[in-house]
């Protein structure tokens, strides 16, 4: 009898135990999912995109306090001369959960931009005009700014909740490079040495003579930028697939700037017409910057939007 009363305590030990199991089992295996059902977390094999979610949040900010600022993405034109992997912080990113904790990722941000500039000068006099009719000139300056920059990198992501914690690593890359171009409405020659040009034309360039040339094309040292980033950062998930985050970032990273040029317009008084040079860097002009260093970024603490998929 003690036996048998024995053999079925085990018994009813080792069903609790299997039982135990299972449900341990099936809570590791919960999925969380919204009230009708929908899977909140991302899975193996989706995609996501994000972007800053600073703009959204102004928008409804000035919604709801009367403003009528529209959202806008507004991106940096360039880069300084900096370090920092936080300089990439507005841009657009892309992922790919290799699983559910592991994604690969890719942020980038290729901003290409012209701009002109236009100033009403007077027309060169050579004495005959008529003072109650005067003339006029239209000079031009035209700004290129091309700069692209890249992030790829690794991320591994904690937590079975909406919230998440994020980390991993990437590589920077960037480049950028800014040209000007100016084009004159009065032309330089053996009557008008000097022409009408708009203020900066003779005073622009630092070393060159600012009373007989003027500049026609300013080219900005182009600067190249490489470094590796390790990240850390938060994950709301407040809707199904839908994120509100925010990481910081230590870079370490190498800057290189090369020198300026400048190409000028003045007489030649062999030949007694108008010439284009390039001047070449003075003592008192850098000829180009590098930089190299360790950096924390996301000092403004910016957030970011992602939508998975």
């Amino acid at each position: 009898m003690k036996k048998i009363i024995l053999v079925a305590l085990l018994a009813i030990s080792a069903c609790k135990l299997a039982t135990a199991q299972e449900t341990a089992a099936s809570q590791e295996t919960v999925e969380l999912r919204s009230k009708r059902g929908v899977l909140i977390l991302p899975k193996k094999g989706e995609y996501a995109i994000g972007f800053s979610a600073d703009p959204v949040l102004l928008y409804l900010g000035n919604f709801f306090s009367g403003g009528n600022q529209a959202p806008a993405v507004d991106y940096p034109s360039g880069f300084s001369n900096t370090v920092l992997g936080g300089r990439i912080g507005n841009a657009f990113t892309g992922k790919y959960l290799l699983d559910d904790h592991t994604a690969v990722r890719a942020r980038f941000q290729f901003n290409f931009t012209k701009a002109t500039n236009k100033y009403i000068v007077a027309a060169n006099n050579d004495g005959t005009a008529n003072n109650l009719a005067p003339q006029f000139a239209e000079d031009k300056v035209t700004i290129r700014n091309n700069a692209v920059l890249l992030a790829l990198g690794l991320e591994k992501r904690r937590g079975a909740s909406r919230v998440q914690g994020v980390y991993g690593g990437e590589i920077l890359l960037g480049f950028n490079k800014v040209k000007e171009k100016a084009d004159y409405g009065n032309g330089m020659g053996a009557n008008f040495p000097t022409p009408v040009s708009y203020e900066n034309a003779y005073n622009r360039i630092p070393g060159a003579d600012s009373t007989t040339s003027r500049w026609t094309e300013y080219n900005h040292g182009a600067t190249f930028f490489a470094g590796v980033r390790g990240f850390a950062g938060i994950e709301y998930f407040f809707a199904p697939k839908i994120s509100l985050g925010a990481e910081f970032g230590y870079t370490l990273g190498f800057a290189s700037k090369k020198s300026d040029s400048v190409k000028l317009q003045a007489m030649n008084n062999t030949s007694g017409n108008a010439v284009e040079y390039e001047a070449k860097p003075t003592p008192n002009n850098s000829t180009g910057i590098n930089n190299f260093g360790l950096g924390l970024d996301n000092f403004n603490a910016n957030l970011n939007l992602h939508f998975y998929f």
